[in-house]
């Protein structure tokens, strides 16, 4: 069953397009064939358009602003730069192109109590095993610590659970004032609020959190109204003597100590973090890089997220080379498989999103030393550092698009929430059942821990989604949604668009140098999705549409393009100048790309280019599926196997693996002088 989103996915290509003259081409020596020259693009907004210019970050008291990109003379202005960006992306689809160098190596987090087939498969089994109404807990505890020339390492140590009365009585022995109930301690507050709560009043600092607790023998507890027990030992503050140990605190995500409240802390013990710091470390679990990266990912400051709060009160210590604490995992060998801050932390995936990357096609992940150019670099160029230090220069460039006449922005009255990707919605990112068949019963999704029991390669061996397409949908003036009841007073996550209306109408130029046709074409058909009308007279007849800009979850940035004035010359010395169209350019190139793929329907009826074609159709797209989800959809959603985003485009026979994982090579190389 499908959910909503307001972008979709082309699929990854399972074969890559190197053309055979990639190492052939030079800004200096150039193609027989090649070509130079411009083109005129007029870009006109059909809906309301935000390209970013100057920003005023949100804050607590103030919605944050975005006003479009203006030049020193107070007209306003579309970069080339977000024009490339625009056409770049299109060409990685089109051109088969190879993903690794955009797909960042991130493991995502899951942290999910829901119950549901998913949570149990890939998280609650991980947190504990239960053998009838008997619960063992997988988490461990120890001391994280920093090396000075090595990868982190964690010092293994025991723990005990404190009752949160316990905790006040241990904070009025310290503070003899402290107030009888404080809210920080039993009201819902994440765990930098907490320690900063205890800790005010004293003297030391976190040392104040180091004291000696009565620990008990490991018993049985009951828990979950009496349906589950689980083995711990339980401590209280101990002012004359007992065992040393370290308070530690995490989140408490509901209000008060009613039934189902959380009621119970930590402590660290045996050895306590003192006693930890002194240790050689010697038999402690080593952190793998890519375990900490992943640590690091989860923890540290995102775009569109703060720095997790229980971390950000330990950082300094860790990075000063003291004891922090911290939960993990280990996996069947005994090492260390992911870590966090609470006892029920968010765990890393074992698999990152490059990983699901190579499971479409290895090629993908090529190494930069050993890899070949696709249309994408060949055209637009490549940096040094990201080609093993050959580098290329663009050989295509648009200049800047001013916008016609006194175009006059429009400051609309209410505020956007913008949000950022969730890659770790596996519902969205990650591909489900290649047929979209409905989910046998109790089945999980397919998500970024492989399931090895599976034979399904859905769950075997998961893929990302593809590649993230916006459907246009004839959004026309900007109208922002309400913002939610819950968000109103939340300026923080507020931003105020400042459009510019539809009707709006940029004039670009673009120029190209040693351009084969066939890249010329290329170029062409990104700008025009091959439709004739792009080259016509007027773009009244362009049915087709781009996306450009911010706020496209919203509806904004579709605009048509039109290429006037096409004027080419030869490259070479002994070329012949020709009269072609932009028509002829755009056919070699569709030409040439049908005979190029290895495999599948053929490249014009592939996934990848019906999905390009429909997403710039609005008449083929439904604008009430395009929307986000509501928090009531989102929770009716998240990790039922029913619910996950279908394929955005069907084929007439589906993709099957390449018989190689390299790319084809193309139609001849062609002649240099």
């Amino acid at each position: 069953m499908a959910v909503k989103a307001p972008f979709r996915f082309a699929r990854i290509n399972r074969w890559l397009y190197e053309p055979a003259w990639a190492d052939l081409v030079s800004h200096d020596v150039p193609f027989a064939d090649g070509l130079s020259g411009e083109a005129e693009v007029e870009i006109t907004a059909t809906s309301s358009i935000l390209v970013g210019g100057d920003r005023r970050k949100a804050t607590a008291g103030q919605a944050g602003k975005v006003r479009p990109f203006k030049l020193p003379d107070g007209s306003y202005a579309i970069p080339g730069s977000a024009l490339q960006g625009m056409a770049r992306s299109i060409l990685e689809v089109a051109g088969f192109g190879r993903l690794g160098p955009w797909v960042e190596d991130r493991k995502f987090g899951i942290r999910d109590l829901s119950g549901t087939p998913t949570a149990r498969e890939h998280y609650q089994s991980r947190l504990s095993t239960a053998n009838g109404n008997h619960v063992t807990i997988n988490s461990k505890a120890g001391w994280l610590m920093k090396s000075a020339d090595g990868p982190p390492c964690i010092l293994r140590c025991e723990y005990a659970r404190i009752h949160l009365d316990n905790i006040l009585e241990f904070k009025r022995a310290l503070v003899c004032n402290t107030d009888a109930a404080p809210g920080v301690l039993y009201s819902r507050s994440n765990a930098k609020r907490r320690y900063k709560w205890f800790i005010n009043g004293t003297t030391g600092g976190k040392s104040a959190l180091d004291a000696r607790f009565q620990v008990d023998p490991p018993e049985n507890h009951s828990h979950n109204n009496g349906t589950i027990t689980i083995c711990y030992s339980r401590c209280r503050y101990a002012a004359g003597g007992g065992t040393p140990g370290t308070l530690v605190l995490t989140g408490k995500p509901q209000n008060g100590t009613g039934g189902g409240h959380k009621k119970l802390e930590f402590v660290f013990h045996s050895p306590d973090r003192p006693t930890a710091a002194l240790e050689t470390m010697t038999g402690a679990l080593l952190v793998a890089d890519d375990v900490w990266q992943a640590f690091l990912l989860l923890h540290e400051e995102q775009p569109g997220r703060e720095r997790n709060p229980n971390w950000d009160f330990w950082r300094g210590e860790f990075e000063s080379g003291r004891p922090v604490p911290v939960f993990y995992w280990e996996d069947a060998s005994g090492v260390v498989a992911t870590l966090g801050m609470a006892f029920a932390f968010k765990a890393a995936h074992r698999q990152s999103a490059r990983d699901l990357l190579g499971h479409s096609c290895p090629g993908h992940l090529d190494p930069v030393e050993s890899m070949k150019l696709d249309l994408p670099h060949l055209i637009f160029g490549v940096a040094a550092e990201h080609d093993g230090g050959r580098g290329l220069k663009r050989r295509a460039r648009f200049g800047l698009a001013r916008a016609d006449g006194n175009a006059r922005p429009c400051n609309p009255q209410n505020p956007s929430i913008l949000l950022g990707p969730k890659p770790s919605y596996v519902g969205l990112y990650v591909r489900q059942r290649p047929d979209n068949a409905p989910l046998p019963h109790g089945e999980p999704l397919a998500t970024y821990t492989p399931l090895d029991r599976s034979a399904e390669r859905h769950l075997h061996r998961p893929e990302l989604s593809g590649v993230k397409v916006w459907p246009t949908r004839n959004a026309g003036q900007f109208n922002p949604d309400e913002v939610p009841c819950g968000l109103a007073n939340n300026r923080k996550v507020q931003t105020r668009l400042v459009t510019l209306p539809p009707g709006t109408v940029f004039r670009s130029r673009l120029t190209f140098h040693n351009l084969r046709p066939v890249e010329l074409g290329a170029l062409l058909w990104a700008l025009s999705f091959g439709e004739s009308a792009a080259f016509g007279e007027s773009a009244n007849g362009i049915a087709k549409r781009h996306r450009l800009g911010m706020g496209k979850p919203l509806g904004l940035g579709e605009v048509t393009i039109r290429v006037t004035g096409l004027q080419t010359e030869p490259c070479s010395a002994g070329g012949v100048a020709t009269n072609h169209t932009a028509d002829h350019f755009v056919d070699a190139f569709k030409a040439h790309m049908e005979s190029a793929a290895v495999y599948g329907p053929g490249w014009s009826k592939s996934k990848q280019v019906k999905a390009l074609l429909k997403a710039a159709d609005p008449a083929r797209n439904d604008a009430t599926t395009l929307g986000y989800m509501s928090l009531d959809e989102y929770r009716a959603a998240k990790g039922n196997p029913a619910k996950y985003l279908p394929d955005y485009v069907q084929c007439d026979s589906d993709e099957k693996p390449p018989p190689t994982v390299t790319a084809a090579g193309g139609q001849g190389q062609g002649d240099r002088i």
